[in-house]
């Protein structure tokens, strides 16, 4: 859980006008990771979120378990990313048709699912054009030690 919180405090140190809102099951998780990498992949999802949200509006993340895999959620209610681009918001270079002039180079989300993926997990990305989008990352768990 401490990732989540340090990678939420990082964002919100920035400043800025979106309350990041953290809901959390239990308050200790454990899994063999990397948390550097893991905080980056946060860090990403939270930053993507507030970026193309307009000001305001809030950030939900929540840390769950689901079976003997841990969940993390970051949910906008922003732009959103089309249907058609959704399939492919995971490759390099490629960004929503519906960025405009905002800014990024599309290798953010490229980089989290490599992260993930090699620590066993998954991402996934649900979204509604004009609505918002949620990433979900999930992670093995490990026993407590």
């Amino acid at each position: 859980m401490a990732v989540v919180t340090e990678a939420i405090d990082e964002i919100c140190q920035a400043g800025g006008p979106h309350e990041i809102r953290f809901t959390h099951e239990d308050e200790v998780v454990f899994g063999e990771w990397d948390l550097s990498l893991l905080r980056r992949v946060i860090g990403n999802l939270l930053s993507n979120a507030v970026k193309y949200s307009p000001d305001g509006d809030d950030v939900l993340v929540s840390l769950t378990t689901e079976g003997a895999m841990a969940a993390i959620t970051v949910q906008d209610a922003g732009i959103g990313i089309p249907a058609a681009d959704l399939p492919l918001v995971f490759e390099f270079r490629r960004r929503g048709s519906n960025v405009g002039a905002i800014g990024g180079s599309g290798v953010g989300l490229a980089g989290a699912k490599r992260i993930v993926e090699q620590h066993g997990g998954t991402i996934t990305a649900t979204s509604e054009e004009h609505r918002g989008s949620m990433f979900t990352v999930r992670l093995p768990l490990t026993p407590a030690p």
